[in-house]
C-alpha cells in the first residue's frame, strides 16, 4: 500500500525541476518523512526518502547514509540525495556553517543567545521567546 503511494508520488508530474519533492505523508519529529512498507515480507516503517532514492536510483550501501544536499528533511528528491558515510554526514551538517534555525529563523548577532554561544552551541533568542510566550499562555489557560 505505502509502496503504491510512494511510487505514485514518485511519477507525480512536478513544474519546477529542480525543486525539493516534499513528502505530503506523516513526519516524525525530526522532519524527515516516514511511512511503513513490506520489504523481504516483513512490515517496517522507515524514511521515506531512502524508500525513493532505492526505487529510483541505487539500494544505499550497508555503510552509507543519504545526505540531504538540499538541508531540507522532507525532501525526497533522489538528485538531492547523496550516499556518504556518517561522518561525511555530520561533518557537512556543521552549525557552524547553517544560517538558519531549524525553524527557519535567520541567525544574526541580534539573534543568537550569547551564553549558548559560548558553550560551543547556537541557539535562536525568536524561537525561545515564541517558547516563553506558548508556556505563558498554557499557564494562563491552566489557572
Amino acid at each position: 500500500m505505502v509502496q503504491r503511494k510512494v511510487r505514485e508520488f514518485i511519477a507525480t508530474p512536478r513544474a519546477n525541476d529542480d525543486a525539493c519533492w516534499l513528502w505530503p505523508g506523516a513526519a516524525g519529529r525530526d522532519g524527515y518523512g516516514s511511512a511503513a512498507a513490506t520489504v523481504n515480507g516483513v512490515r517496517r516503517r522507515g524514511m521515506v526518502h531512502r524508500l525513493v532514492y532505492v526505487l529510483t536510483t541505487a539500494p544505499v550501501p550497508a555503510e552509507m547514509v543519504l545526505d540531504h544536499l538540499c538541508r531540507n528533511r522532507a525532501c525526497c528528491r533522489p538528485s538531492h540525495l547523496e550516499p556518504v558515510t556518517q561522518h561525511e554526514n555530520v561533518q557537512r551538517s556543521n552549525p557552524v556553517q547553517k544560517a538558519h534555525c531549524i525553524r527557519g529563523h535567520l541567525y544574526t548577532p541580534e539573534t543568537l543567545i550569547p551564553s549558548n554561544l559560548a558553550a560551543g552551541r547556537r541557539a535562536c533568542r525568536v524561537c525561545s521567546r515564541e517558547r516563553a510566550a506558548a508556556r505563558r499562555a498554557q499557564r494562563r489557560v491552566a489557572a
